[in-house]
């Protein structure tokens, strides 16, 4: 008889940790932010942002259903995907694409690639699908997002993953400058870029605000401590989650959607980011 309750409260423990990592793994959650700053056009006050990040080909209901459901009832004005759609070790290209074609239908959709991007076999062809699915693809661009007669610029970095050199990073610090050449130092500028870790290169040039991904919110999180592991920057990194300030400028850093390259999640339920700009 003892035995038999030793089992039972065994399975019991099995399911219920079952449940609890399903749900760490595939409950959707909504993290928002309002950004207060002076230099935002009076014209895109309450212009709202989601950040789609480190999708990784996860569904939230059946051909993201619900991911798109719930991205619908927020009433975006613009959707940004800051990288690692794709899941390049098990990818999904169709699925992505699926995605990408709804998803534009709600509101534009403008998009960067991720590190996992950078290893796609035929990735040019994966870009042209992307953009016939009707993303807009920033990387290393700027447009400039207007309404009424005001300006918002709008930059997208490519992963530093697509840079085969001794300092990518480097490279990347150098795109960055040359996008900004025509760009009055007046003007409210919003960056997409995959990493975190490099917001000293972004608040030395004074970005007024970054959008970012990669860090997977540190994979587990615990209280006090936050994220223990990011890719980049290793064991307690600095950059995994919520709002940073440095200087002028401010980024806000998804814990991501999807799984990394290790599946699970602890205390990090997927996260989708709305971002609302305010006038000062």
């Amino acid at each position: 008889m003892l035995i038999k309750k030793k089992h039972s409260l065994i399975i019991l423990l099995f399911l219920l940790l079952t449940r609890f990592i399903y749900k760490e793994n595939s409950h959707l959650t909504r993290s928002s932010y309002q950004i207060k700053d002076s230099q935002i056009p009076l014209s895109f006050n309450h212009f709202k942002i989601i950040n789609v990040s480190d999708l990784h080909n996860k569904s939230f209901g059946k051909h993201n259903k619900h991911l798109l459901q719930t991205i619908e009832k927020l009433k975006p004005d613009i959707i940004v995907v800051t990288g690692d759609l794709i899941n390049a070790y098990k990818p999904n290209r169709e699925h992505a694409l699926t995605f990408i074609k709804q998803a534009s239908r709600i509101a534009p959709l403008y998009f960067i690639s991720g590190n996992h991007e950078a290893r796609l076999t035929n990735y040019d062809g994966f870009i042209q699908d992307l953009t016939n699915c009707g993303a807009i693809i920033l990387n290393n661009k700027q447009i400039s997002l207007k309404k009424n007669q005001d300006t918002v610029h709008l930059i997208g970095l490519t992963d530093p993953a697509f840079y085969f050199a001794e300092n990518p990073y480097s490279i990347l610090a150098y795109q960055l400058d040359y996008l900004l050449t025509n760009i009055e130092p007046t003007a409210y500028t919003l960056l997409l870029s995959h990493r975190p870790e490099l917001m000293p290169i972004y608040s030395k040039r004074a970005i007024n605000l970054v959008l970012s991904g990669h860090a997977h919110g540190g994979q587990f999180r615990l209280p006090f401590i936050g994220g223990i592991f990011a890719p980049n920057q290793g064991f307690f990194p600095k950059y995994t989650a919520g709002e940073y300030m440095e200087a002028n400028t401010t980024m806000i850093v998804s814990r991501g959607l999807g799984p990394s390259s290790f599946p699970l999640r602890f205390n990090n339920k997927p996260d989708l980011v709305e971002i609302i700009l305010n006038k000062k």
